[in-house]
C-alpha cells in the first residue's frame, strides 16, 4: 500500500484484541512493519493502524467491527492514511470486509503471520515482565460451539527449536514469566509424532531459567494422574492449572463434542486436589448450551459451588453461525442465558470472597506487572496476567520485580499488600 510521502518514517500503530494466540500474531506482524521502515508509535499519533482481530463469538466480532469503525473514521477525517485488518475477523467474513469498510487497504489472512512464523519472524513484545509462547496454530477438535478449526485450520505444533529460540529471546530482554499456550496445549506433539511432547518442552524452556512458566488451555482428557505428576515436578512450573471444562453434565457434554462425561470431569478435579493440593485451578464454564434445562444448570451450579474454583470465567451460550451447536433443537432464550450467567457470576464472587479473606494476614510472592495510579499492580502465582485477580500495593516498585508482600486486605476481585519492611524478595 501506498502512503503519502513525509520527511519523517512512517508511523504505524498495533490495536490486539482476542486471545493471546493472537497476541503474538499481531507482535509479529507489528515487528514486520518495522523491518519495513515503519516506526512504531501509538494509535493517535500512527499514520498506519494494524487492527489484530478476534471473532470467536458474538461480542469480539462486535468490538472488532467497533475499533475498525473508529479508524474508517479517522481516515475519512484525514487523520489517518492506511487501515491493515488482521486475525479472525477477515477469516470469518472475507473479502466482504472491505465492501463494508472501504477505507481499509489490506486484509492480512493466516497464512501471513503461519509464514513468518516459519521464517522464525521477530516480534515486538507488547507485554512485559510477562510474555505469551504461542506453541501451536488451530485446532484438530470438533466442539460443537467452536469456529476454531475452521477460522485457523488444522493443529500444527510449532517447531520446538523455534520456540525454545523464541523463549530464549524472550529471557534474554528480561522477561520473569512465560506463558505458553495454543487452542489445545495438551495436544502439542501429537500431530508431529503421534503423541503428547508437551511435558518435554517445558523442560526445555524450564532450563532457560524463567522464574514463572505458565500454561494455559488444557484439555481435560489429557490431564491425567501421570500428566500431572510429571508436570508439577519441572522447576520453575507455577501451580496453576487452567480448564475449558464447558460444563458437568454428561448429555450436555456430549452434545458440546467434547469427549469426556461428568464422572472424568470430577475425576481430574479430584486428582489436582490430591496430588497438587497446592495448584490453582480455573476452569471456563458455558451456561445456555442448547438443551441445558434447569436440572442441567442447577447440576452444573452445585458443582461450581462444591469444587471451589480458585478462577473462574463464565460465557453464555453463542448460536454462532457456521457451528454445530446454532441448528441444535431446544435453544435457550436470551433472558434465561443472562439469569444463568448472573447465578454463576455471582456464586463464585462469594467463592472469590471467601478464598480472598483466608489470605489476608498471609504472605504471597507477588509479580509488579505495573504502576497506576501511585499503586504497583501485580499477582500472585494464582493469577494469569490479563485475566484474573490482581494485587495492589501503596509503593513504587520495579515492573518485573518479585516482592514478598503481606496481604492486609481482601477485596472480590483484588487483594491489598505492603511488601516485607526487611525487604525481601522472592520467586
Amino acid at each position: 500500500m501506498a502512503l503519502k510521502k513525509q520527511n519523517r518514517p512512517k508511523r504505524v500503530s498495533l490495536i490486539n484484541l482476542g486471545c493471546p494466540k493472537n497476541r503474538v500474531d499481531g507482535e509479529r506482524q507489528f515487528a514486520q512493519l518495522a523491518c519495513e521502515g515503519f516506526a512504531l508509535s501509538s494509535p493517535e499519533e500512527s499514520d498506519l493502524l494494524l487492527i489484530n482481530t478476534c471473532a470467536f463469538i458474538r461480542p469480539a466480532v462486535q468490538e472488532s467491527l467497533f475499533y475498525i469503525r473508529q479508524a474508517a473514521r479517522r481516515k475519512r477525517e484525514g487523520k489517518l492514511e492506511g487501515i491493515v485488518v488482521m486475525g479472525c475477523l477477515p477469516e470469518r467474513v472475507g473479502e466482504s470486509l472491505k465492501s463494508k469498510f472501504p477505507e481499509i487497504d489490506q486484509l492480512i489472512f493466516k497464512e501471513i503471520p503461519c509464514n513468518l512464523e516459519e521464517k522464525e519472524a521477530p516480534r515486538v513484545l507488547t507485554t512485559f515482565p510477562y510474555a505469551f509462547l504461542k506453541i501451536a496454530e488451530g485446532c484438530n477438535r470438533e466442539c460443537s460451539f467452536c469456529l476454531i478449526p475452521e477460522l485457523r485450520g488444522k493443529y500444527r505444533s510449532l517447531d520446538p527449536a523455534f520456540l525454545l529460540k523464541e523463549a530464549w529471546q524472550l529471557r534474554e530482554m528480561g522477561v520473569q514469566e512465560l506463558v505458553l499456550v495454543a487452542q489445545d496445549t495438551t495436544f502439542w506433539g501429537i500431530d508431529r509424532e503421534g503423541k503428547p511432547l508437551l511435558l518435554d518442552l517445558i523442560e526445555g524452556v524450564s532450563r532457560i531459567g524463567f522464574p514463572w512458566v505458565r500454561l494455559l488451555y488444557l484439555h481435560p482428557q489429557l490431564v491425567n494422574r501421570n500428566f500431572l505428576l510429571s508436570f508439577r515436578s519441572i522447576p520453575g512450573v507455577v501451580p496453576y492449572l487452567d480448564l475449558p471444562l464447558q460444563h458437568v453434565d454428561s448429555r450436555i457434554l456430549s452434545m458440546m463434542k467434547r469427549g469426556y462425561g461428568e464422572r472424568e470431569t470430577r475425576q481430574v478435579i479430584s486428582s489436582i486436589r490430591e496430588l497438587w493440593p497446592e495448584a490453582a485451578i480455573r476452569a471456563t464454564f458455558i451456561v445456555g448450551f442448547p438443551g441445558e434445562g434447569e436440572r442441567e444448570f442447577k447440576k452444573l451450579l452445585n458443582f461450581i459451588e462444591e469444587s471451589e474454583f480458585d478462577r473462574l470465567a463464565v460465557f453464555p451460550f453463542f448460536p454462532e453461525e457456521g457451528t454445530v451447536a446454532k441448528e441444535l433443537p431446544h435453544q435457550v432464550g436470551e433472558r434465561e442465558k443472562k439469569d444463568r450467567f448472573n447465578q454463576v457470576i455471582f456464586l463464585q464472587r462469594e467463592i472469590y470472597r471467601k478464598k480472598n479473606r483466608m489470605l489476608v494476614g498471609k504472605r504471597e510472592t507477588v509479580l509488579i506487572d505495573r504502576q497506576e495510579n501511585g499503586l504497583s499492580i501485580g499477582r500472585t502465582f494464582r493469577d494469569a496476567p490479563e485475566v484474573d485477580l490482581t494485587v495492589k500495593i501503596k509503593e513504587t516498585l520495579p515492573e518485573g520485580s518479585f516482592k514478598q508482600a503481606r496481604i492486609t486486605k481482601a477485596n472480590i476481585y483484588s487483594l491489598i499488600g505492603e511488601t516485607d519492611k526487611e525487604g525481601g524478595d522472592g520467586n
